[in-house]
């Protein structure tokens, strides 16, 4: 008595024949008619078998036979190894991972205190290149081509990435992460440690003392402040979150120990913000190299725009796990 075929087996071979018939469709012009028709009748034969209520194992075998020997005839150039389709899936992979790292999101881990409290030394971050325009790799002649529309200038208080603009040969080409203070056209002006931004003080509110973890896992302690940009601290303002209307309210920290005067060679009293710039600051305001050290940031050297932490790894590489999918702000 003939052995019949099993439902999973009916079914692996239903797929290998419609592996076989979607091939020889794509490549029907270079099969010819002739070759296209052999392949489909045997295709259709198989399947005639496979469609009985009862099909036997020995005549789908013979048929299964008959198209095999079709596809390795007319077929064998269209089949790729299993070693190729391995190789193009990790192509792709490699591919699109490099597009969404040159155009879309790129890692970035923060390794120094100067943005405390707001960024921690360890924090693992995603920035968002896409969102102040495309950036285009120029391996050839060096650096980038970036396109811009004023739509997707940086604003102010956003927390951006990007290539050092100094003179400072031990950090040409080094990515800084600091906070946009002031805009093209902006009036910037430091009075002791208060910032000005055309002629308005950006105002502050004391949040007491804060102790963060700094390099090595030493502990440092400084005053922390709440700081409205660009708008007004409302007078109904209560702890813990004041209201700071038409601004960006974010912390800064002071270190009570280094008078204002002393904070940063700031080389002017006031300076207006050139086209195509950006003047940027740390938020641990005493301890951070910035435009008030090296100048203003060119809108071509902007990277992205901080968005969130994924990783926050202490100095022993314990997580902190309450700063994890945290936005940036």
């Amino acid at each position: 008595m003939d052995e019949k075929l099993s439902r999973a087996e009916s079914r692996e071979v239903r797929g290998i024949v419609k592996r076989i018939r979607k091939l020889a469709a794509k490549h029907e012009q270079r099969l010819g008619a002739s070759a296209f028709n052999e392949i489909e009748t045997a295709a259709d034969a198989l399947v005639s078998v496979l469609d009985q209520p009862e099909p036997k194992r020995s005549e789908a075998e013979a048929r299964y036979e008959v198209l095999k020997k079709l596809e390795e005839q007319h077929l064998a150039f269209a089949r790729k190894s299993a070693f190729r389709e391995y190789f193009d899936n990790i192509a792709i992979a490699v591919l699109l991972a490099l597009f969404l790292r040159s155009f879309v999101f790129e890692a970035f881990k923060i390794p120094s205190t100067s943005m405390v409290p707001t960024l921690l030394v360890g924090d693992q971050l995603f920035v968002n290149k896409f969102i102040y325009g495309v950036r285009i790799p120029t391996p050839f002649i060096g650096g980038n081509i970036k396109f811009f529309h004023e739509s997707l200038l940086p604003e102010r208080g956003d927390i951006v990435v990007f290539v050092y603009p100094g003179d400072d040969p031990m950090n040409a080409g080094k990515d800084f992460i600091k906070r946009v203070v002031g805009l093209p056209g902006d009036e910037i002006e430091i009075r002791v440690k208060d910032v000005y931004v055309n002629g308005v003080q950006q105002q502050t509110q004391a949040m007491g003392e804060h102790i963060h973890e700094g390099y090595e896992g030493k502990q440092y302690s400084r005053d922390m402040f709440w700081e409205c940009l660009g708008g007004k601290l409302s007078a109904q303002a209560s702890v813990p979150e004041p209201v700071c209307e038409g601004g960006v309210l974010h912390q800064i920290c002071r270190n009570p120990s280094i008078p204002g005067a002393d904070i940063l060679n700031f080389p002017y009293a006031k300076t207006t913000v050139p086209a195509g710039h950006v003047f940027v600051m740390g938020d641990n305001r005493d301890d951070s190299s910035d435009s008030r050290e090296w100048g203003f940031v060119p809108l071509t050297h902007i990277k992205g725009k901080a968005m969130f932490i994924w990783l926050s790894l202490r100095y022993d590489f314990s997580p902190r796990f309450e700063r994890m999918f945290k936005g940036v702000k």
